[in-house]
């Protein structure tokens, strides 16, 4: 069965007449006072000065949605910087030194979270501050840089990053950023990438369907019934991957594929697997966004 994946452009386009900016991303006028929201999950103390439509305005396009894990705050990589929710319904600059960058995918230390990667558009940078200074990344990658997909993982002591740069395939750094090889040449667009560390495998989502690396082949992943595939995350913790398809949210379980029993009210879009406090956040097809909470999905109002 052919698997077809919406390209980013296509998002973007879908989204412009619903948010007036758009690409792949939430539409929700301001973060964290939904109703039946737990004051726990919001981002406690943190200082922010702009609303959902401020992020969206300067963001112009908004590439991802993804969680920090130690903090639980929502993330969303835009067009002109990486913002993050913060109290009192606001949001802020996550960093001002990529205040005006176009930000696609980071990775965070799971055990370090003030060592960050960013990726993005004449973008490859680390902090190993928490985001106060950034170091450029780009020994090794092409001079025409475009990462369209960023992801990592820690193995004993070493940082091990995957950059899917466009047209020229997968680069893989082993030393946390300072320097990077070709990994992969991939003949498909890439759409999204995570990695499951319980396989050993790095899943990417492209054009043709998700397909994982293994003993340096890519194979297919079947899908049962999905002829459309939008996003997927792999939850680490708990051995979970969840997809975004035409067909709903499904998950990956002991080798297991099947629908989620909880169902947005519209398409998902995006997915992001994130800590107990947001273990699932999605985005949809009006750019509303969701956050799964005790078996349920909460929109943000």
């Amino acid at each position: 069965m052919k698997k077809r994946v919406l390209k980013h452009i296509g998002i973007i386009s879908g989204l412009l007449a619903a948010l007036l900016v758009g690409c792949e991303p939430a539409d929700q006028a301001a973060v964290n006072k939904a109703e039946g929201h737990s004051s726990a999950v919001q981002a406690a103390q943190i200082p922010g000065d702009l609303t959902f439509q401020d992020v969206l305005q300067k963001g112009e396009q908004i590439h991802f949605v993804s969680v920090s894990p130690k903090e639980s705050r929502i993330l969303l990589g835009t067009h002109a910087g990486l913002y993050a929710s913060a109290s009192g319904n606001l949001w802020s600059i996550f960093s001002s030194g990529l205040e005006k960058k176009d930000i696609s995918g980071w990775f965070t230390d799971p055990e370090n979270p003030k060592w960050l990667y960013v990726g993005g558009n004449r973008v490859s940078q680390y902090s190993d501050d928490g985001g106060k200074t950034w170091r450029e990344s780009t020994k090794g990658l092409p001079q025409v840089l475009n990462i369209r997909c960023v992801t990592g993982v820690r193995e004993n002591e070493q940082i091990i990053l995957y950059a899917y740069i466009e047209n020229e395939g997968v680069f893989q750094s082993a030393d946390g950023g300072r320097s990077w090889g070709k990994f992969s040449t991939v003949t498909s667009d890439v759409y999204a990438m995570d990695y499951d560390q319980s396989e050993s495998r790095l899943y990417m989502l492209t054009q043709d369907g998700l397909i994982y690396e293994q003993n340096g082949q890519w194979n297919q992943e079947a899908i049962p019934d999905a002829t459309q595939l939008y996003s997927f995350s792999v939850d680490r913790e708990n051995r979970i991957i969840y997809l975004a398809s035409d067909k709903g949210v499904m998950m990956k379980q002991d080798n297991q594929w099947e629908m989620m029993e909880q169902q947005l009210p519209e398409q998902a879009m995006l997915l992001s697997a994130g800590p107990a406090s947001y273990p699932l956040v999605a985005v949809g097809e009006s750019a509303s966004l969701y956050t799964l909470q005790n078996n349920e999905w909460i929109k943000w109002e």
